[in-house]
């Protein structure tokens, strides 16, 4: 009975182990996908929409309408005439923060998720029936990846 109970003993040491280095490549898995490789720069700019952002550097990877911070700053501007849409104006905020100024830590940046596009879509019809949806807003871009979460602030 003694061998037995060792051997089990074992067996559960060695299942708990492969456990463990599962659920440690799962949230490591996950944790890359919610990030893309890049060149990190500086923020210019500290708030998004009056938001005060708590990391010091972005990309400018995923808006490819701008060049620089200061187009950044200005296309903002520009999205900022959806705040006479209030439910479009609470959805929409977190997806351009997210896209327009993402958090970048060394040279990885974070990616914005699938849902934080796709809540926007009903919402923010209005941008469908006006100028339609930039190509770097569109939500079947590979960039939106599903399950991440955003950093806004």
């Amino acid at each position: 009975m003694g061998i037995i109970s060792l051997t089990m003993t074992k067996y559960s040491v060695l299942l708990f182990l492969l456990l463990l280095f599962f659920f440690v490549y799962s949230a490591n898995t996950q944790t890359d996908t919610c990030k893309k490789s890049t060149v990190c720069e500086p923020l210019e700019y500290s708030t998004c929409f009056g938001i005060s952002l708590t990391y010091s550097h972005t990309s400018l990877i995923f808006a490819n309408d701008s060049r620089n911070q200061t187009e950044v700053h200005q296309k903002l501007r520009l999205w900022s005439g959806l705040q006479a849409v209030p439910s479009c104006w609470a959805v929409i905020r977190p997806l351009l923060c997210a896209v327009y100024m993402p958090r970048c830590n060394g040279s990885l940046v974070d990616v914005p998720s699938a849902e934080i596009c796709m809540v926007t879509r009903g919402p923010c019809r209005i941008v469908d029936k006006t100028e339609g949806w930039p190509s770097f807003l569109k939500c079947d871009q590979d960039y939106y990846v599903p399950k991440c979460k955003e950093i806004c602030g």
